[in-house]
């Protein structure tokens, strides 16, 4: 499945849509090189790449993945597989990050919205939100060089942004927890967008909820 919770993937399928130059390589690291085939899926197939998570993304606005693996040169057994999912806008692709977030996560020096853990990079880049997953925990440089070269090569795009971030108190308010809920909150399904976040103020722990909605 896609996000926070994946597992190591296994031995990538064929490729289903994937054909011509992957467009990966202009952000790989030195000493790297494809492993795999690059995949592609759109909504009809995602379930066939990560299936029990797909939902997520179809709900948030998905339009497309794209993934490889890529290998150490000589070191077949130390690779990243790499997953770009075009979501359509910021906004969509903010709420699929912060939905997953791992609460072990450290954050990253190149984007606003990014994080790593000892064997993954979570990223949102414009319309974009790169998933990077490594076969063992000596490829955190890797992985960072690659989000770094991605972010400072790829424009973001126009768009609507994630603008009710600036409406959070800031004062105890715990970062890492802001999160977009895209649909179905709280069970219900006319309720969507919401922005959920945590605070801590004198000891006592609350959420916040934040949903900007049209009257009428």
């Amino acid at each position: 499945g896609g996000g926070g919770g994946r597992e190591i993937p296994g031995p990538p399928s064929a490729a289903p849509g994937g054909n011509g130059a992957s467009p990966f390589l202009p952000y790989l690291p030195e000493g790297m090189a494809p492993l795999s085939p690059l995949e592609v899926f759109g909504p009809e197939t995602l379930s066939e790449k990560i299936n029990g998570k797909a939902e997520l993304y179809l709900s948030a606005g998905f339009v497309k993945l794209t993934c490889q693996r890529f290998a150490k040169t000589g070191k077949a057994g130390s690779w990243v597989e790499v997953f770009l999912y075009d979501m359509e806008g910021q906004r969509n692709a903010f709420s699929v990050f912060s939905s997953q977030r791992r609460a072990d996560g450290l954050d990253t020096d190149f984007a606003r919205f990014a994080y790593h853990s000892r064997n993954a990079l979570f990223l949102v880049h414009g319309h974009q939100y790169i998933e990077m997953v490594a076969s063992n925990e000596g490829m955190l440089e890797e992985m960072l060089a690659f989000g770094r070269a991605f972010v400072e090569k790829t424009a973001e795009g126009g768009g609507s942004g994630v603008n009710e971030l600036a409406l959070f108190p800031r004062e105890g308010l715990e970062e890492e927890s802001v999160a977009l809920l895209s649909s179905d909150v709280f069970g219900y399904e006319g309720l969507n967008n919401v922005f959920i976040a945590h605070y801590n103020l004198d000891g006592k722990r609350l959420t916040l909820f934040l949903s900007a909605r049209r009257d009428g």
